[in-house]
């Protein structure tokens, strides 16, 4: 704890420091009211809404494009039409029929058409990366959780039908204003998913044209070969797709350029934008500027001089920051971000990945099948001082979530308590623990262990988990070694989806606010649709294929079952029970270390106007920004923050203010 304690200490004084300068004139012009700066941690994975799963990436992606449907201001429970004109739900809850809007024009002057709409929902499906979000849709219209079996095969069929056809059954269009999905199974988050991240609208033909002028394969469109399908099913990188760093959507601001090796976006105002399409006006921005900038200390010097607009912060440099002039930080906002030290329960690469040293049981690596002994998972588990790092990070606005099904989701469980920092308890743990599950595993204490956890870059907080955590586990075994490393968001992503990633930090952000997309992605399988555990990589617990049956009486073979029945089921009691027991199986089996559940804060610049907050915002940061100004000194949309977030404060200049 005292090295923690030292560790802010000395950030704080840097934070201080940058005080001083913060009357210096702004540079390179950003400060202008026609331009809004963004300086955040993570460059983009992709600028492609078909690969795309990660916040960074959605920064850009939804001022580019736009959803059919997106939340009525802060609202989570309201939908306005955005590339849609209307919509109806059949009876039964499996038809989902859009009218589309008129008039509407691509960045390039094409017209939008509902086989736009269609072509972009079935490539998220036909593309189905490792670790992607087609499993948002598969799962409501195709009643499977991926493409592929745990092996990695195609599947043959879905729905009954070959799983090419299938795909393109799934969503159809009877003329060219009208696009009708067709659910396989009654889902009332579907409308969530719609106005999601993952539900962004490409044009067809220019898609196709880029890949033709790219030389890459990409979805071709329907009908579907089983061939064509197979070509263009789970790419291994984003930048196969032909909308890597292509860009025509039908947002407010219209791609200039990413610059890769500067780490900025650059986007334009896109003139013929209209307007009321995305809760807000045309854009008064002519140029939004999104910039990587991993060093907190020139983010907030950027923020203090008006060289940026908005910035990524630090929960444990807010009070420095609250500090510098003209800066307004809202704060105590709900949040439903997760963050969790996840392990990997069948890591790829063998001796020949660095992250898992010589891949051996002898002190300077681990074998692939590490995390799969419980006493390990606990003994790490019971490790993690929650108490410390929510006081010492997050100043005590965060909760120590027991699972990654969190406070504020329908099926949340607060009676479901998780495993608290115990070291008498973890050393029991270290002493019961084998290095992996060989039958001759010898003791992970005569062996030791030496891995990699990584977090990405410029995530203070993450960073402050991981080592919190080697401090408290270094401390039972000298041979016990943790190399805790930052590196770029993109580095982990791709590591995720390729299994090489023995543990890692990361957040889950909402793609639609329901208990389904939370607990699933740690407890159910690859196959199921989850990603976060690593790929097929849960169900080689062997707790994990178990039988049982929950309080209420669900009866299940394995849990992608119980979750599969957790979402097709309509009766509220029943996922009740599901998601309470669920949530019990994540405890009982430590399937990772959930960190931290956070309040939300927003720092920026007084003089930005019109900033609001929704949690189903797929950048976890802003509205699309035709929203937002400056200088018209209206400040952030109060009324909208308060009347959803009644516990909202507002610091300016050392002031603060609540609703």
């Amino acid at each position: 704890m005292l090295y923690w304690y030292k560790a802010n200490k000395n950030w704080l004084f840097i934070i201080i420091a940058l005080l001083f300068v913060a009357s210096v004139p702004a540079v390179l012009g950003y400060a202008q009211n026609d331009t809004f700066v963004y300086d955040n941690i993570s460059q983009p994975e992709t600028l492609d809404p078909g690969w795309a799963f990660d916040t960074a990436s959605f920064i850009s992606i939804q001022q580019l494009y736009e959803p059919l449907l997106t939340y009525k201001g802060g609202k989570t429970d309201e939908f306005v039409p955005v590339l849609a004109e209307s919509y109806t739900v059949s009876a039964d809850g499996l038809t989902y029929t859009f009218k589309i809007r008129s008039g509407v024009k691509f960045h390039d002057g094409s017209d939008l058409t509902a086989a736009d709409v269609a072509y972009s929902i079935q490539r998220i499906i036909a593309i189905d990366r490792d670790g992607g979000s087609a499993f948002l849709h598969l799962d409501p219209l195709l009643d499977i959780g991926s493409t592929r079996d745990n092996k990695g095969n195609l599947l043959a069929t879905a729905v009954g039908k070959p799983l090419n056809e299938a795909i393109c059954n799934a969503v159809t269009t009877p003329d060219a204003n009208t696009v009708v999905f067709h659910l396989a199974k009654p889902f009332a988050p579907y409308p969530q998913v719609l106005a999601g991240g993952q539900s962004h609208i490409i044009s067809k033909s220019f898609t196709i044209a880029q890949a033709k002028a790219q030389n890459k394969t990409d979805f071709g469109g329907c009908p579907l070969s089983a061939d064509d399908l197979k070509k263009v099913n789970n790419p291994d990188d984003p930048s196969k797709l032909a909308l890597f760093t292509a860009a025509n959507g039908t947002g407010p601001f219209k791609l200039v350029n990413w610059d890769q090796a500067q780490k900025i976006v650059t986007l334009a105002k896109n003139d013929s934008y209209p307007g009321n399409r995305n809760n807000g006006p045309a854009a008064s921005f002519k140029n939004l500027i999104f910039k990587e900038v991993d060093e907190n200390t020139t983010r907030y010097l950027e923020l203090g001089n008006g060289a940026a607009d908005f910035v990524d912060a630090n929960r444990a440099d807010i009070p420095q920051v609250e500090k510098i002039k003209d800066v307004l930080v809202v704060d105590d906002l709900p949040g439903l971000v997760v963050a969790v030290f996840n392990f990997n329960f069948d890591i790829k690469g063998g001796d020949k990945n660095p992250l898992i040293g010589s891949g051996k049981c002898d002190g300077k690596g681990v074998p692939t099948d590490f995390w799969r002994d419980a006493n390990v998972r606990k003994a790490f588990a019971l490790s993690f001082d929650h108490d410390t790092y929510v006081r010492d990070i997050f100043l005590g606005k965060a909760i120590s979530p027991a699972t990654p099904d969190v406070k504020g989701l329908p099926y949340y469980d607060g009676n479901v308590k998780g495993i608290t920092f115990n070291r008498e308890a973890a050393r029991a743990a270290f002493a019961a623990a084998k290095c992996g599950t060989a039958k001759d595993a010898p003791a992970l204490n005569s062996v030791g262990f030496t891995f990699t956890a990584r977090f990405n870059n410029g995530n203070l907080a993450r960073q402050a988990a991981g080592n919190l955590l080697k401090l408290q586990v270094e401390s039972f075994n000298r041979n016990y070694h943790i190399n805790v490393e930052g590196v770029p968001f993109a580095d982990i992503l791709k590591q995720i989806a390729d299994g090489t990633l023995p543990t890692y930090i990361l957040g889950w952000a909402p793609d639609y606010i329901d208990d389904s997309d939370y607990i699933d992605q740690w407890v159910g399988s690859n196959a199921h649709g989850a990603s976060f555990s690593g790929p097929g990589s849960i169900d080689k617990l062997p707790e994990w294929g178990t039988a049982g049956k929950t309080k209420g009486g669900v009866e299940y073979k394995n849990w992608d079952e119980l979750l599969d029945k957790g979402k097709s089921t309509a009766d509220s009691n029943v996922r009740k029970d599901i998601y309470s027991w669920t949530q019990q199986l994540y405890v009982d089996n430590a399937i990772g270390i959930p960190l931290s559940q956070p309040s939300v804060f927003s720092v920026q610049r007084s003089s930005l106007d019109g900033w609001y907050y929704n949690p189903g915002f797929p950048s976890n940061e802003f509205p699309p920004l035709n929203n937002l100004a400056k200088g018209t000194g209206k400040g952030p949309n109060k009324a909208d923050i308060c009347t959803n977030y009644s516990t909202a404060t507002f610091n300016l200049n050392g002031t603060t203010t609540k609703c």
